[in-house]
């Protein structure tokens, strides 16, 4: 038996209208016919993997509505795969990966600031990063989480003449990491399975570094 056959999962449908107006087809129509994988179905199915699901059958995912006298015949692959074969078998959406910043603002240069150019300044800023503080009268780092790198704030500390207001600069050992899933699978699952293959690839590559003659 090929590999193929431990990983596909195959999904018949057989409907057809013919004593109604309309019929709406939903997942719960379709019929489970390879038992490899049992615990494989459509999401919130109700159906039995031996026939059409029963009458009382809480409504399923709706696949096609038939008018009288249609009828749908058709077999669907459910086929196991990884992202890295093809996106469609990628659990994640979006994954962003940032360095947390050291801010470090010159106090004195800031006090060298009117109050509308502290607000211009503050405001250059995407994201929120700084704030002036209007009962104070200074400059305050509010969300270092969202600072960028992007050289905006030292660029618009220069054009108001106080090069070195700030020093914005990556912390090599702490960082965000953030995922959005597909909903295939949970968010964090994902970051601990890919924290465990690269494990596994680790360690195979230690061994066989270990297997190798000395040179």
């Amino acid at each position: 038996m090929g590999d193929e056959d431990w990983t596909d999962v195959v999904f018949t449908l057989d409907v057809a209208c013919s004593d109604r107006d309309a019929l709406d087809v939903t997942s719960n129509d379709l019929v489970v016919s390879n038992g490899a994988w049992p615990g494989v179905r459509p999401v919130g199915y109700t159906g039995d993997a031996d026939g059409p699901p029963p009458p009382d059958a809480p409504r399923g995912i709706l696949l096609v509505k038939l008018r009288r006298g249609q009828a749908l015949r058709l077999k669907a692959i459910a086929r196991r795969g990884v992202g890295k074969d093809h996106a469609k078998w990628s659990p994640v959406a979006t994954a962003a990966f940032q360095y947390l910043p050291d801010i470090s603002l010159d106090a004195r240069l800031a006090a060298s600031l009117t109050d509308a150019a502290r607000d211009e300044w503050a405001a250059a800023t995407p994201g929120g990063v700084f704030a002036h503080n209007k009962v104070s009268g200074a400059l305050e780092v509010v969300a270092p989480e969202r600072a960028r790198f992007d050289g905006e704030a030292e660029a618009k500390a220069e054009e108001l003449g106080v090069p070195g207001l700030v020093t914005i600069t990556p912390r090599p050992r702490d960082f965000v990491f953030r995922v959005e899933g597909t909903g295939a699978l949970p968010a964090g699952g994902v970051v601990v399975m890919g924290l465990d293959i690269m494990e596994r690839k680790l360690r195979a590559l230690h061994s066989a570094l270990e297997a190798e003659p000395e040179e």
